[in-house]
């Protein structure tokens, strides 16, 4: 069986989203693991059921953090990618890219967060986080810059201002 063309003309865009779906349950899976070993140490001690939702070890909220991260930022990969890759030829290329990019970086989340939270996480974080924030507005930016010509204002695409504006002036970075 031959691929279609679809496939064929958008292949890094498809690897990048199989690459999300390979995260989404390898971080799904981590999560997973640790909740049933808690589960197991409390049961071995107590005799009790383990509570997972008034649990404060420090391993599953990282692991929470983690999953919960990656489902925020979701939406919007996946949609900036697809509307980035479908709005011109040269962005198909720079989408499917740029979506391995932000798949690689997201999977260092887990290792730059560290193996256990406790009261607040660390800041260190956004050194993924911003980087993954970046692709996506990029991605978007250029979509719509293909989609409207009119908005690149001397060579320089006024979409990614803007969107720093909306960071900046809305719940900003923590102090």
């Amino acid at each position: 069986m031959e691929p279609s063309n679809f496939a064929l003309v958008y292949r890094f865009p498809i690897l990048a989203t199989v690459g999300y779906v390979a995260l989404f349950f390898r971080f799904i899976g981590n999560q997973k693991s640790i909740f049933y070993s808690l589960q197991l140490e409390k049961l071995m001690e107590n005799k009790e059921e383990f509570d997972r939702y008034h649990s404060n070890d420090g391993r599953l909220l990282a692991a929470d953090r983690t999953l919960g991260n990656l489902l925020e930022q979701a939406p919007a990969f996946l949609a900036s990618l697809w509307i980035c890759a479908l709005s011109s030829e040269d962005n198909n290329r720079i989408a499917g890219i740029l979506g391995i990019a932000w798949v690689l970086i997201r999977a260092l989340y887990p290792i730059i967060l560290g193996n256990s939270l406790r009261n607040f996480v660390p800041t260190r974080i956004y050194f993924v986080t911003l980087p993954a924030y970046t692709i996506i507005l990029f991605m978007t930016s250029r979509a719509l810059v293909a989609a409207f010509p009119a908005l690149v204002l001397r060579d320089t695409c006024i979409l990614p201002f803007i969107g720093l504006m909306f960071l900046f002036l809305g719940p900003g970075l923590p102090t």
